[in-house]
């Protein structure tokens, strides 16, 4: 927690965005067993994305 940076905060911030967004797509479709692969999902697209809103958020 203290040796967190900034862009780890907005990281893992971001990574909750995604997540929210894909619990919102399944509409409620998820089961227990199925919410693992969904954090897991929601990681992936986060590497995915993550770079692209950073630069896009700098240039504003």
């Amino acid at each position: 927690k203290e040796s967190a940076t900034s862009d780890d905060v907005v990281r893992a911030t971001f990574q909750a965005h995604v997540m929210l967004h894909m619990l919102r797509e399944s509409e409620g479709t998820l089961s227990s067993s199925n919410i693992e692969a969904a954090v897991a999902e929601s990681s992936k697209r986060t590497h995915a994305l993550y770079d692209d809103f950073k630069q896009q958020a700098n240039s504003k």
